[in-house]
């Protein structure tokens, strides 16, 4: 098996997606679930010359499974900023390593908070179980959970752990963390590439810290954030569609195409691009 490098097997770099990774072991007999144990090895091809890498190197991969996780999970109630209103904006940021974790930093008014599965729809809804720091969820056939309480604002993490369904909520001190005007998205995913100026986020009233943008299309490419159109203050990462970001990187995320809504937290450096 061979796979070419970058820019058509230009570039000196390979990326690949985890959907790409995926494919390559199913067009080559792997099940869902199962452990490819690889070896692989770089060629370099010039004028009809080739070199090879030293050794091999040995590498296990165990294909995706076709667990579903919950799609997403989102914030209303009257401790956030959109209120009981199921069209809400405010998205959770998955965990790149378990796609059950969900976390959550930010602004909580005195109130109280749930999490819907699904924009527009009031269930699956989650809010709070009958023991300490677990969740309770109605799936449409059962009665609504309770809401959990915050009795005085601030800023808190939230900490999902949706297969176990329990939670944490502890508060956070934001207070030396910088500020930005404007935020935005850059890069060869954007039909603007890294040259034309950035699609704008929004920000979120209540909260400076969290922006969001809705509706973006895609290219499989790589893309960016970066704060007041320049690149003091810029974000990249490895993985896709949800990470921490890694700040003033050379490394871009590498964007699958589709038409997202994206979120980005400033605070813990969280993105996630939610797939329309």
């Amino acid at each position: 098996l061979q796979v070419a490098s970058n820019n058509s097997g230009s570039d000196s770099e390979l990326t690949l997606t985890q959907s790409q990774i995926d494919d390559l072991l199913e067009s080559n007999g792997y099940g869902e679930g199962e452990t490819a144990n690889l070896k692989w090895r770089v060629v370099a091809l010039t004028d009809g010359i080739s070199k090879n890498s030293l050794s091999d190197y040995k590498i296990d991969i165990e294909r995706m499974s076709n667990l579903v996780p919950p799609v997403n999970l989102f914030l209303v109630g009257t401790a956030v900023e959109v209120g009981y209103d199921n069209s809400t904006y405010m998205s959770l940021f998955r965990d790149e390593n378990n796609e059950f974790l969900f976390h959550y930093t930010g602004y909580f008014s005195a109130g109280e908070f749930k999490m819907l599965e699904v924009r527009g729809q009031w269930q699956p809804q989650w809010g709070i179980g009958s023991t300490a720091n677990s969740l309770a969820v109605n799936d449409g056939s059962t009665s609504d959970p309770g809401a959990i309480q915050v009795s005085v604002a601030g800023y808190y993490t939230l900490t999902v752990d949706a297969e176990n369904k329990s939670y944490t909520f502890a508060s956070y001190n934001a207070s030396t963390a910088a500020t930005f005007g404007t935020m935005g998205i850059i890069g060869d995913a954007l039909p603007v590439g890294f040259d034309g100026p950035d699609v704008d986020m929004t920000q979120y009233i209540d909260d400076p810290h969290k922006w969001y943008i809705e509706d973006v299309t895609l290219t499989q490419d790589v893309i960016k954030f970066r704060a007041d159109d320049d690149w003091t203050d810029n974000w990249g990462g490895f993985a896709f569609p949800s990470a921490v970001g890694i700040k003033n990187t050379f490394d871009n995320i590498p964007a699958e195409a589709g038409v997202y809504d994206i979120y980005f937290n400033d605070l813990n450096m969280r993105y996630t691009f939610i797939l329309q």
